[in-house]
Parts: structure tokens; sequence; C-alpha cells
């Protein structure tokens, strides 16, 4: 029986197999690298993209809190405006003290005046289940028990009173996750009457 031995001084067969061992080792190290670099890349991705989405639901709801101070700048440079009794816009009972807060047109239509605080509530009562938003104006003493604070908004409220202009989060809300924004709403004193 022959034995033959390459220069090493292995059997041909033990060196192919080192060097078939060291291929796969190097095969499977690579294939665990580049998965670890396209894994961080994915998560990487997915981070930007939720950060992403986090800004434009802050920049949408600023735009909504904006255009909500425009409408009631608008009904404040009025003192409220009137309009026609509904079931949708019943008298406000918080305006009862004011003389003139229902009056009768000429043809006998029955208006009824609505503050700048009734608006914004009736517009987010009609807004919020077609557009998914949520909003109220809300305060440390509310006169209506409905606007009075939850928690993180009692949170917000306390944060303005030392100097925070803005306060935004995620949270949750019933069983969805909803960004939370409040800015602080100035009383003026235009609004002291109703």
């Amino acid at each position: 029986m022959k034995n033959s031995s390459n220069s090493s001084g292995m059997p041909p067969s033990s060196a192919t197999d080192l060097i078939t061992s060291r291929l796969s080792l190097s095969f499977v190290l690579a294939i665990v690298f580049w998965t670890m670099v396209i894994a961080a890349l994915a998560g990487w991705h997915y981070y930007q993209s939720y950060q992403a989405a986090v800004a434009n639901a802050t920049t949408a709801a600023r735009h909504s809190h904006s255009k909500d101070l425009a409408f009631r700048n608008w009904s404040l440079l009025h003192s409220g405006v009137y309009v026609p009794v509904t079931a949708e816009t019943p008298p406000n009972p918080y305006l009862a003290h004011i003389p003139e807060r229902d009056l009768r047109t000429s043809t006998g239509q029955l208006l009824t005046l609505i503050n700048p605080s009734y608006m914004t509530r009736i517009v987010h009562d009609m807004g919020d289940p077609i557009y998914g938003t949520l909003g109220h104006i809300t305060s440390r003493l509310p006169v209506r028990l409905e606007n009075a604070p939850d928690d993180w908004e009692a949170s917000a409220l306390h944060n303005f009173e030392k100097g925070v202009t803005e306060q935004s989060s995620l949270e949750p809300i019933g069983s969805a996750t909803y960004l939370r924004l409040m800015r602080p709403l100035m009383v003026e004193t235009v609004c002291l009457k109703c």
C-alpha cells in the first residue's frame, strides 16, 4: 500500500477538508455579517420613518391648533356670532346671564349667541368623528365640568404656569395611540363677559 502526502505532511483529503471547512466558516461569517448590516439598516430606516411620522403629526396638530385660533380670533372680533337655534346649536346655558343671548329676527327666526369657546366646542364635536382628531379647551377651573383636564392636560397646564409654551407626546386614549399637543390659550378681556 502506497501512502501519499503533500508538502504539509497531511493526506490530500485532510487538506481539502481543512480548506472546505475554512471556506464554510468564512461564508457563514459573511452571511452573519451582512445579515446584521441589513438588520441594522432596516432598524435605522424604521426609526427614521417613525420619527418623521411623529414630526408630521406634530406639524399637523400645530396647524390644526393655529386654524382653531384663527376661527376663535375671528369670533372674538365680533364678540361672538348669532346663529339659528337648532338641535346642533342650542342656546348656550353658560351665556344665560347675557341679556341679548337670544334674538328673534323680523321674520320670527330665533337666533342665539355663540361665543368663541362654544363655537370651538361645536366645531370639534362636528369634526372629530369625521377627521379622527380630538380637541377641546380645558382649564384648571373650568366653567363647564366636561372641560375639566385629565391627568395629562393637568400636567401640561402646570407646565404652562412655569412658562412652557407647548407640550406634546404620544399617549393612549381609549384603544388608540394619539399624538397629544397642547398650547396655552390666554383669556382676553373681551372673553370675560361670556
